[in-house]
């Protein structure tokens, strides 16, 4: 006697077997012996089982809910069907090879663009964890000095900390102690007030503890920083984990790989990427991150983290009590800060 679920095993398999044949008989033609390809099958299906199921097997196959089964294999077919859609549908994309093509480089600075002074501009490489001065000279001689958009002569980081009060040696200068956000500003306007010019800091996009910029969505972050980088009056600096460096420069790039020479206005779906300048010799010159992670790591509170430098890691847990539910905990320092000039 065949228990129920060999039963139901055996009425599933023969429904199958008779939607195959079916199916086999309109392919074939009329010349041909359908028998041949029932003899093929039968070979095939034969091979396919000679591996009999181990007593584990069948153990769990009696545990097996046919009702479960039956909408689980209802599930894999409705995926397999969208898989084959959208493999279809990648396959009747293109209708023609793009050609005559019109796209000008002023058009294509509109998804992808760097000013190449801001990377002349950067002060690399950095004393230990000078990161916040070295960033903030980088984005000074950019608005203020001939090797960027002004006209002053360039400075360095070590001239910047004199004129702030601060002394050498800075090989061994612990700047991890006294500089934040609200530092970097300040000294931007006690460099401009020494230099006699005009300008300002702020911070653009901060979205978690103190001086954080309400109702800015991540879209609008966005199209501001974009908007700004093709601005010669204004720099940036970004204040991610235990670090700061330098966004200068982006690109939009098209999510179908034919529209790579399309204008801005025929494009619909971008994957948004942002080139950052790095002030440390340790790392690479770049780093360019999707502005999907920029967004993720601003966005983070502690006791969550996430190291855009180290963006494989994903989002790491600080294990530390003040971090968990003492007085950090909620917390992000990580923001974008803007600096201008007066014009």
């Amino acid at each position: 006697m065949l228990s129920e679920i060999d039963q139901n095993t055996l009425s599933l398999s023969q429904n199958y077997l008779c939607s195959l044949y079916k199916n086999c008989l309109e392919l074939v033609d009329e010349k041909e012996s359908a028998n041949s390809i029932i003899m093929d099958f039968s070979s095939l299906f034969k091979k396919k089982l000679k591996k009999t199921p181990n007593n584990k097997f069948l153990k769990n196959l009696e545990n097996i809910d046919p009702m479960s089964a039956s909408n689980e294999e209802k599930a894999l077919n409705e995926n397999e069907s969208i898989s084959e859609q959208n493999k279809f549908e990648e396959q009747m994309e293109i209708h023609e090879i793009p050609k005559n093509l019109t796209i000008t480089p002023k058009e294509m600075e509109e998804r992808r663009y760097m000013n190449l002074k801001r990377w002349y501009c950067l002060s690399r490489p950095q004393y230990s964890k000078s990161c916040g001065i070295s960033s903030l000279v980088s984005c000074w001689n950019f608005l203020f000095s001939t090797l960027g958009e002004g006209d002053l002569p360039p400075i360095s980081q070590e001239y910047a900390l004199e004129l702030l009060g601060i002394k050498p040696p800075y090989k061994t200068l612990d700047f991890g102690k006294f500089t934040g956000n609200e530092t970097l500003i300040n000294w931007f306007w006690k460099l401009n007030k020494i230099h006699n010019v005009r300008g300002r800091g702020t911070i653009m996009w901060k979205l978690h503890g103190s001086n954080i910029t309400a109702g800015i969505t991540p879209e609008e972050a966005l199209s501001k920083l974009k908007s700004g980088l093709k601005d010669k009056t204004k720099s940036y600096i970004y204040h991610c984990y235990n670090h700061f460096m330098c966004p200068i420069g982006f690109e939009s790039t098209p999510s179908k790989a034919h529209l790579a020479y399309s204008n801005m206005n025929e494009i619909a779906e971008f994957d948004e990427w942002i080139i950052i300048g790095e002030i440390s010799k340790t790392s690479p010159v770049f780093h360019v991150r999707k502005w999907s992670e920029i967004s993720l790591d601003i966005n983070c509170q502690f006791p969550e983290y996430f190291n855009i430098r180290k963006n494989n890691l994903g989002i790491e847990i600080k294990t530390g009590k003040a971090f968990k539910d003492g007085k950090y905990a909620g917390g992000n320092l990580h923001c974008l800060m803007e600096f201008s000039r007066d014009q």
